[in-house]
């Protein structure tokens, strides 16, 4: 059987204004109600929902008069135009009152309608003044801050059980003050307790339960007048603790030093489920980075980056743990950013006041775990490798070991090929070569590379053989040490094209990152060196090693050689290779792309 249907009354009918919107005035104001409940969000401030609510009146008593009743309509809604002007009415002194209060009445009206919708749309509060104590965004500031929400008002029998006043109904001993309530109940309940079936099995256990309910019946037995003292105690009190919230959550609390202290403090328990829901939700990683003055480190910036999560690696690894030296350059790059937004004035309130310790307690944030500064942000741009499994089990997190760096040049040492020979602009007919290995070579060249990599490193580099070895003096190109060329300039680097190159050589690999010291003009003739003298000339394998002074010589002492014209068939080739000296410049000479790394190699072109 059908459920009847509620036929409602006509307006006109119905003894209160209950539904007094429904027709053409609900589809006017549903209009507004998506606008209106953005407006009353905890973040807007009151002058949104004002204004909204200034066009909404305007709207509807241009369709709707106000000395209309709740059952007329018109009988269509024309379009409205804020900006026309509306000539005001010429009323009696009596109708302007009048006017007065029903236009009162029904902005009331409107304002409690468009309230209830929005409540029901957005499951929050309704109240335009939003209510600190209901306002979820306000309960979060207060969580933040360590501010505990205030309790609710007790209940009249709760605040005289609790109570530091007596009613106890009997005379109190000669010389001795009335006990509190408190002692009266638990006297009572221990009384009654030994009647009942549990006594047997606890005695001296008086459950929470039968504890209140004696309470109840003993506040009961009391005058009414003195309940009601109870009662207006219990809200007193409430009043109380909702003021002393309220001041906690005053801006002039917030801005302490000491509060902001606290809540940095608080910060990771209040964002771990807040980055979780983000994550649930969106299906994506949240990360949270924090930068400003802190009182812990006695008002200077600082940052702090949230992450809650672990990679997928055989061992899984934290943000913090993969790639420790960028994070830390990250956190640098904060810190920077920051001394441009806060000024020094925002340093120094961040100070706390003399005696006062941090709730740190020695483990403030810090800038940076590897001593690294603003030049370390390049690492931002460089492919360096994850961080090795062992340095995370031994906790090295911030060592400065660069074999993370050069983990995929590392397995891919056995398909790494030399560069190939690419002409060398104010090169003379010999080149030198330095005793470094192949791992070393594709070091420099990725160095070379790479823009900016030829400033002082940050990171100091660890003590081992192959690093420490002694780069062998360049050989001089002639066999007088008067005669010997000046090592020319490095030219501007370009990387070399993957299409390959005219000599048949193999394009280079794109993971080595090499570049090649290309002339300004490619088709310009190169001068040649002069040959021997006595002879045809002479390699190198058979030439005695000059001394270390001659090799200083043969630096600080350049002699331009006499120029040879050169047929432009047969210029000088040479592959590039650099190394880290210990004066820190570079050796742009290599050998030849036809032989292998050795110690003393001529690539110097034979005549013809």
């Amino acid at each position: 059987m059908a459920k009847p249907t509620h036929k409602k009354k006509p307006k006109d009918q119905r003894k209160s204004r209950r539904g007094w919107a429904e027709g053409k005035r609900e589809e006017v104001l549903t209009q507004y109600l998506s606008r209106f409940t953005q407006a009353i969000s905890g973040s807007k401030p009151q002058s949104a929902a004002d204004e909204v609510l200034r066009v909404v009146y305007a709207r509807f008593f241009y369709h709707f008069p106000w000395d209309k009743p709740d059952d007329w309509e018109p009988e269509t809604i024309d379009d409205f135009d804020p900006d026309v002007v509306m000539e005001p009415e010429i009323l009696s002194e009596e109708m302007q009152e009048e006017k007065s209060r029903v236009m009162k009445e029904k902005k009331s009206a409107i304002q409690r309608w468009l309230r209830h919708r929005a409540a029901k749309v957005r499951q929050m509060a309704s109240d335009l003044r939003a209510d600190r104590l209901s306002d979820p965004y306000q309960a979060l500031l207060a969580k933040l801050s360590g501010i505990v929400k205030p309790k609710k008002a007790r209940q009249a029998y709760q605040e005289w059980q609790s109570s530091t006043r007596s009613s106890d109904p009997r005379t109190p001993e000669p010389g001795t003050e009335p006990k509190p309530n408190s002692h009266y109940i638990d006297k009572a309940a221990r009384r009654r307790w030994k009647n009942e079936a549990g006594h047997s099995k606890a005695p001296h256990q008086i459950p929470g339960f039968f504890r209140q309910k004696i309470a109840r019946e003993l506040f009961n037995e009391l005058p009414a007048d003195v309940r009601d003292s109870y009662k207006k105690d219990a809200e007193d009190a409430a009043k109380k603790r909702r003021a002393e919230w309220d001041d906690l959550l005053s801006n002039q609390v917030l801005e302490d030093p000491i509060a902001r202290d606290s809540a940095l403090y608080n910060l990771n328990d209040f964002l771990t489920p807040i980055l979780a829901g983000i994550e649930s939700v969106t299906g994506c990683m949240a990360v949270m980075s924090v930068v400003g003055p802190m009182g812990s480190n006695g008002g200077d910036i600082s940052a702090m980056i949230f992450a809650h999560n672990v990679n997928q690696e055989a061992v899984p690894k934290t943000l913090f743990e993969w790639m420790p030296r960028r994070v830390d350059a990250w956190r640098d790059h904060l810190k920077q950013y920051g001394y441009t937004y806060f000024s020094t004035t925002d340093m120094q309130n961040a100070k706390l006041p003399s005696g006062v310790k941090s709730v740190f307690e020695g483990d403030s944030p810090q800038h940076s775990t590897t001593n690294t500064d603003a030049m370390i942000i390049e690492m931002l741009s460089q492919d360096v490798g994850p961080m090795p499994d062992k340095d995370v089990l031994d906790k090295r997190l911030n060592s400065d070991n660069e074999d993370d760096d050069d983990v995929v040049m590392e397995d891919n040492l056995t398909h790494a090929k030399k560069a190939p020979a690419m002409p060398a602009a104010g090169a003379s007919g010999s080149v030198t070569n330095s005793t470094t290995t192949t791992r070393k070579r594709l070091r420099s060249l990725s160095q070379t590379s790479s823009p900016g990599r030829d400033r002082p490193r940050t990171r100091q580099r660890r003590e081992s053989p192959s690093r420490n070895a002694t780069v062998s003096p360049p050989s001089a190109s002639l066999s007088s040490p008067a005669k010997a060329q000046a090592r020319p300039k490095p030219r501007p680097l370009r990387r070399v094209c993957t299409e390959g190159n005219d000599d048949g050589s193999p394009p280079p690999r794109r993971y080595a990152r090499r570049s090649a010291i290309m002339s300004d003009e490619e088709g310009q003739e190169e001068p040649q060196a002069p040959e021997e003298p006595n002879g045809p000339p002479v390699s190198n394998n058979n030439r005695p090693s000059p001394s270390p002074a001659s090799a200083l010589a043969a630096h600080s002492t350049p002699t331009p050689a006499a120029p040879t014209a050169e047929p432009q068939d047969q210029q000088a080739t040479s592959a590039l290779s650099s190394g880290a000296e210990p004066q820190d410049h570079q050796d742009t000479s290599a050998p030849s792309s036809g032989a292998g790394p050795q110690d003393q190699q001529d690539s110097s072109a034979p005549s013809s």
